[in-house]
């Protein structure tokens, strides 16, 4: 598909490569936007919401890391460890290690496929 100028129009692909690209670089606030921009145009995945998680994590922002994970599950966006990782990261760099610990028993009770960097996270909260 493309616009009326001929230049295709953004999918999911390049808004996960823009989110990611903000999200290396701490650009959280960037992230964000994006993802709310797409509303309408392009239904969001859990790879494009995981990283704006991680944008969020770099820079402390648990409340909007959080807000993401919310609009995953209204969204029925499924979450894997990447998304643990970094709800857990976010919560830990925003000193909510409780919070990151409920997370890690949220994780354990979804059965979900926790990995290595779940766990140092779980360590790191506690």
């Amino acid at each position: 598909l493309s616009g009326r100028d001929g230049a295709p129009f953004p999918d999911v692909i390049s808004y996960t490569n823009l989110i990611t690209a903000y999200a290396r670089c701490a650009l959280w606030e960037k992230a964000v936007s994006i993802l709310g921009s797409m509303r309408g145009k392009v239904q969001p995945d859990t790879i494009m919401c995981n990283a704006v998680i991680a944008a969020c994590a770099r820079r402390s922002e648990w409340v909007q890391a959080c807000k993401v994970r919310d609009y995953m599950a209204e969204e029925k966006l499924a979450p894997n460890a990447g998304t643990y990782s970094s709800i857990i990261n976010a919560l830990t760099r925003g000193d909510q290690w409780e919070e990151a610990l409920a997370a890690g028993d949220r994780a354990k009770q979804a059965k979900a496929r926790l990995n290595q960097v779940v766990y140092t996270a779980l360590i790191n909260a506690a």
